[in-house]
């Protein structure tokens, strides 16, 4: 049997293994997003930076009037830049604080196209946050809106639990409810309430906000976490508690469920 040259032997161990490293390696560069950044399909919800300034005024403009109505970004009398200097405080202090996680929405080009905020966050036996959110007028009419929510619900509810993130997983706001207030005039809203399974708040329905210098009234929609979603947060905990708690957990969405089906019979 004929033998290979030592040389030739090397080179083609050499080749070999470069073959192998052209397979293991990818296409194109691996992203990895820093934790407070979540993706979408289309979108990457991040905190607002003091780079965004520019870009922010400009989905402002586009958006002021539309929003005034229900949603107001800017506060009466507040020039563009005063607006962005707030929210970008608001933003830092709620990461600072856990008080609160306000993301705004970029698309694949670095354009702003909306924001979603969970707001007054209160953690302990009933964990809970207030979420809004506002859609930039030229990006309306294309989803964009459920998929931020639905991005905003799954953090919302997933663990907090800072193991995860020493495992390189993501770790979430471990809340178990969310509230919305939607004015009753605000047919995208409310349809996207339905669209994402809130019922109305059984024992507090409505309340009055203020909204461009007058009273509005406003309906409660709730959102539960799911039990699957509950018994995930709490698999660090002793069983009989982990029990306890999702008993209660399923208590919650069996009363949240019956007030879903009533408020389909009065809507």
């Amino acid at each position: 049997m004929a033998s290979i040259p030592m040389q030739r032997a090397h080179q083609l161990a050499r080749l070999t293994t470069a073959a192998k490293l052209a397979r293991a390696l990818p296409d194109a560069p691996v992203r990895v997003d820093p934790p407070e950044v979540l993706r979408t399909a289309r979108l990457a919800l991040r905190p607002l930076a003091w780079s965004d300034r520019e870009e922010f005024i400009r989905a402002l403009r586009e958006t002021r009037d539309a929003a005034t109505e229900y949603c107001p970004i800017a506060r009466d009398g507040e020039r563009d830049d005063e607006t962005f200097d707030r929210l970008l405080d608001q933003c830092r202090a709620g990461d600072a604080t856990d008080l609160a996680w306000r993301r705004i929405a970029e698309d694949r080009a670095g354009r702003i196209v909306g924001a979603v905020n969970l707001n007054d966050i209160t953690h302990g036996l009933s964990p809970r946050a207030e979420l809004n959110f506002w859609i930039r007028t030229t990006d309306t009419g294309r989803g964009l809106a459920t998929e931020i929510i639905n991005a905003a619900i799954a953090h919302a509810f997933g663990p907090r639990c800072p193991r995860l993130l020493r495992e390189g997983t993501r770790p979430g706001l471990g809340l178990s409810r969310i509230d919305a207030l939607v004015a009753p005039g605000n047919s995208p809203s409310l349809a996207i309430m339905r669209a994402l399974k809130f019922a109305i708040d059984a024992e507090h329905p409505s309340c009055r906000l203020v909204v461009g210098g007058r009273l509005v009234e406003h309906v409660r929609f709730t959102r539960w976490c799911d039990a699957e979603r509950a018994a995930r947060g709490i698999d660090e905990l002793h069983p009989r508690f982990a029990r306890t708690l999702d008993a209660v957990t399923g208590i919650e969405n069996r009363a949240a469920q019956d007030a879903r089906e009533s408020a389909c019979a009065t809507i």
